[in-house]
């Protein structure tokens, strides 16, 4: 959208320069897309430092306490040959949300004509960029079901809600990207 334009919130109509929307006659304001895609950039990557210093799951086995963040966790996968896991979870955790920042981030500063040049990556972003909520289902899941008494047991860390605080804020950068930049609904 360029800024002899006007986005309406309530028809998702593009209108020229005008105080009120030609379609519904809603009131316009002025398009502040890309500010609000670089602040949920940016809080997206904030979030995502503490969820990879942290500890994101903390293991409990015979009195003996193990706290592992996301790259512990997906070495010590690989350690113990978990390999396909371990190269999912490093993908899901890791490549794809790194994967999907550095999209945004490039197409927040490149003009139209580079925004259509990389639109088929950001339409792969869109598609799996969700894909990085299964780190928290894992966690979560194994945390549930992995309880027994004072012998095992797996408690979510700290940084499973920084991960997921960054997964979302990310998603909502993405849905402003199509929205308001790509025009799409």
């Amino acid at each position: 959208m360029d800024n002899k334009t006007r986005f309406c919130h309530i028809c998702k109509e593009t209108n020229p320069l005008l105080d009120y929307c030609q379609r519904c006659r809603s009131k316009l304001y002025k398009n502040n897309a890309q500010q609000q895609v670089w602040a949920w950039l940016l809080s997206a990557v904030i979030f995502y430092i503490p969820a990879n210093i942290y500890p994101i799951m903390i293991t409990n086995m015979l009195f003996q306490e193990t706290k592992s963040n996301i790259l512990q966790g997906i070495m010590s996968l690989w350690e113990q040959q978990s390999y396909f896991v371990s190269m999912i979870i490093l993908l899901v955790s890791v490549i794809i949300p790194i994967g999907k920042m550095i999209v945004i981030f490039l197409l927040l500063i490149g003009g139209q004509d580079r925004r259509q040049k990389y639109k088929v990556f950001y339409t792969v972003v869109e598609k799996i960029g969700r894909w990085s909520m299964v780190d928290v289902f894992v966690v979560v899941m194994l945390s549930v079901i992995i309880q027994i008494d004072n012998i095992i047991s797996i408690i979510p860390g700290v940084a499973i809600v920084s991960f997921a605080l960054s997964v979302v804020c990310s998603m909502i950068a993405i849905k402003y990207l199509s929205i308001r930049i790509f025009n799409e609904n």
